[in-house]
This record gives structure tokens, sequence and C-alpha cells, in this order.
């Protein structure tokens, strides 16, 4: 068994080892061309340096990749490095034993790479159903974190909620500020970096209100709900990407949705789901989704309006003990 992370991977290589893998992101999106879901996740990880992926060999066969990725964002934000591992991949039938010892070496040879480069924290981000793949991270000394799940629509409800002297419409620049102490203030509080007692609160408070600024200067689709003029609600939506393997398919991701809490239990955010849904679903073929499995109120809306969910991947975070703050 060899891993390495200076060893050059070549794009067949590469190629022939992930059609051999299960991936499960892209599960019931509409029929692509042939190997849509295994062509995209290769553009993806080479999109990344080299020097960002764990390989694992048996017998001279790959078996196994670690791909991480710097997070810059958050790293400027909580002042210290962080990354993510963005892909455990392994081949599939390989025996559990081999498998497990494979993964441990992987996460062997990465920490070593965090703790050299002085990376404070890391999150793990992997398919729910991948046990041997859990039971690593969990030895490695990840933590548990929460559950996500994500789902899409294509043939959405145009039920309309309107309340007495609303309107919905894109953010208007003199809504920043507001909406960005609302997300503060009162964004869910369920969310992974909450779920984490290493993280400071304030920060974390701050991290959404940062969020609407600059989704704003990214020009993401931001629509406010509004009565009487105004602002109590905002939806944030990434914007609309097209899937060229996937027949051209105009994807509109959601983002976020955070209503004032003195308009909550009113069919606010009913209907400010509804009327966002509207306006994707002029513009995109489908639209999709994220959020925790335990936030009730969203899963429950989004089951409303006829989402389909279609995969759940589950969240570790890990923190470097010999973590040095020069």
């Amino acid at each position: 068994m060899i891993v390495e992370t200076d060893f050059f991977l070549s794009d067949d290589v590469l190629y022939a080892f992930l059609k051999g893998t299960k991936y499960q992101l892209y599960n019931f999106w509409p029929v692509s061309v042939e190997d849509a879901p295994v062509r995209l996740l290769f553009d993806e990880i080479r999109k990344l340096p080299e020097n960002n992926i764990v390989k694992a060999f048996h017998n001279n066969e790959l078996i196994a990749l670690l791909v991480f990725e710097n997070l810059l964002w958050d790293t400027s934000h909580f002042g210290f490095k962080c990354v993510r591992i963005r892909y455990i991949l392994t081949r599939k039938n390989v025996k559990k034993d081999i498998l497990a010892e494979t993964l441990k070496k992987c996460l062997v040879a990465f920490r070593k790479h965090c703790i050299t480069n002085n990376i404070k924290f890391v999150s793990a981000d992997i398919d729910s159903q991948e046990q041997t793949t859990s039971l690593a991270l969990q030895q490695a000394g990840f933590r548990y974190i929460l559950t996500w799940v994500n789902g899409f629509i294509k043939e959405p409800h145009r039920d309309d909620y309107a309340t007495k002297g609303s309107n919905v419409s894109e953010i208007r620049p003199s809504e920043v500020k507001p909406l960005s102490n609302l997300a503060e203030k009162h964004y869910f509080k369920g969310g992974r970096f909450y779920s984490d007692p290493g993280f400071d609160k304030r920060k974390v408070d701050k991290l959404y209100g940062n969020l609407v600024k600059s989704s704003f200067e990214n020009n993401e689709i931001m629509l406010v709900y509004r009565i009487h003029d105004e602002p109590v609600g905002l939806f944030i939506c990434k914007n609309i990407v097209t899937y060229k393997l996937f027949s051209g398919l105009r994807v509109a991701p959601l983002r976020f949705l955070v209503i004032d809490p003195r308009y909550r239990q009113k069919k606010i955010a009913q209907d400010l789901f509804a009327k966002t849904i509207g306006y994707l679903s002029d513009k995109s073929d489908m639209i999709t989704t994220g959020l925790e499995v335990h936030n009730l109120p969203s899963l429950n809306l989004h089951i409303k309006f006829g989402f389909i969910f279609n995969y759940t991947h589950t969240v570790y975070h890990w923190w470097n003990q010999d973590f040095e703050n020069n």
C-alpha cells in the first residue's frame, strides 16, 4: 500500500478511477450525456492543485483519493487557516479491511500536511452512506457535526400566499445593511458553525451578515420581501449555472432564507419561498437546495413545494491541536 501527495496523476488514471467510484450528488437528475457526473467530478478535481490530492494505491491500483481545498474566505473571516476536505473517494468493491487501512493512512498524510502548514481547522463533507469513510474520520479525530440533505425541483407549484401590503423584488442597495444586520442576528442557529463549540459565536453571527454583503457584491440573486416597503425577509440564491454535460440544464441553487422574527408564523417565509421559486422558474430548468436535516420548518416547506431529496451528506470537523498561533 502506497500513499502519496507528490505523485502526478494522469488524466486517464484519474478518469478510470472516478468511473469505478460511487458519487451520488447528481442522483435522479435528468438524463444526460454518458458519464456526465464522472466528467463533472473530473473537471472539479482537475481545477485544484495536484498537491491538494492524497492518492492511495494498493497493488499498483489507485483505490482512494482525498481531495482538499483551502478556504480563503473562511480563513480571512475567522483569522486562522481553514481547509475543506471536498472529496474522499474510494474504488467500489475494495475489501473493507484494506479500505479502512488505506483511509487511515490517507488521513495520517493529510494531518501531517495540516501540521506542517499551520492549518488550524478542517471540515470534511462525505456521503452519509459511506460508513467505512465515516468511521475512519472519527478514528482520525474528526467530530460529527450534522447531516445535510440535497434536493431539487423541476415542476414547481406556483402558489401565492401574499400578505396585504407586501411585495417581492430584487434587493435595493439601501437594503443591504439592514438585511445584513437581520441575518447576523436572526439567521438559523442550527448550522454547522453554531454546532461546533470551537468557533467564536460572535464571529459566526458576523459571517452570515457578511454573506449578505458578499452576495450583493458578487451580483447573486437576492429577493427581498417587503411589507409597506419595509424589508422583512431575504432569500439569497447563487447565480444560475448551465451544465453543458447535462444537455445545457440551467440550474438555480438556493442559498439561504432569513425572516424578521416579528413576522414569523405569518406565512411570510412561505410566500417568499413561493415567489422565489416563481422568479427562478422563469430563468432556469431546475432549482436545487441544501439544508440541515434537523431544520424541520425548512424541510417541511421544501416538501410542501414539491422538492425531491436525492442526496444526504455528513459533515465532520477537525481542530489541529498542534496549531501554533503565530
